[in-house]
């Protein structure tokens, strides 16, 4: 997010935030400490529905089989049932298994956004989210999308679609890492990257940002 949507958002008197995901909390790609690090935020509360918490037989699986998973929703639960006595102006709603439809509003500016409830469904490992055709409609003033970016190629680059590089480890040739950066990023912190395949390039790192970078966004 841009440094002036932040500072936008510091200075809204915004109550509810609302963060919705398709799939459920054993999917969820948040870490367990991110998660006790929003819940520790001064002057707000976590909420978190009883009913997103039931897990399929799928879910009690994998949750199972993954120390990390049982961790996180050991840490989501507790979580929930600490946050409930704790009072404070502004709160944060965790969603699960809820797909957006339609952003409902009037005069250009959105009211409230149109969910339609999702179950998972599968094997442990493969859930997908499949409707159910149930809606549930949250009132919303504000709408951010969240839904991670694609990377395209470059002409003259070599780019591998499946987002790895099929490169020879043996050779050295220039090609596209899958990285894209909302801000100019100089290639003095290139190394911060978490690319896994970036110890793979021959490149240069300069200490100053180039003013061409500036130019095109890099």
């Amino acid at each position: 997010m841009t440094e002036h949507a932040l500072e936008k958002l510091s200075k809204a008197n915004i109550k509810d935030v609302y963060v919705v995901g398709r799939r459920g909390p054993v999917q969820a790609a948040y870490a367990t400490a991110e998660l006790r690090e929003i819940a520790a935020v001064d002057g707000t509360k976590l909420v978190v529905n009883e009913s997103d918490l039931t897990l399929t037989e799928a879910d009690k699986v994998e949750v199972e089989k993954s120390r990390a998973m049982r961790r996180k929703m050991e840490a989501l639960i507790k979580l929930k049932d600490d946050q409930k006595g704790k009072n404070a102006e502004k709160r944060l709603h965790l969603r699960y298994l809820l797909s957006p439809e339609e952003v409902k509003g009037e005069e250009g500016k959105a009211r409230s956004i149109v969910f339609v409830k999702n179950r998972m469904e599968g094997p442990a490992g493969k859930q997908s989210a499949v409707s159910t055709g149930e809606v549930e409609e949250i009132g919303a003033d504000v709408v951010f999308r969240s839904i991670g970016y694609k990377s395209t190629s470059i002409p003259g680059l070599h780019f591998d679609s499946r987002q790895y590089s099929s490169t020879p480890l043996h050779r050295f040739a220039p090609f596209s890492l899958h990285c894209v950066f909302s801000y100019p990023y100089p290639y003095s912190h290139v190394h911060s990257c978490p690319c896994p395949y970036l110890h793979l390039c021959s490149y240069h790192t300069p200490t100053h940002t180039e003013e061409t970078m500036l130019q095109d966004g890099r």
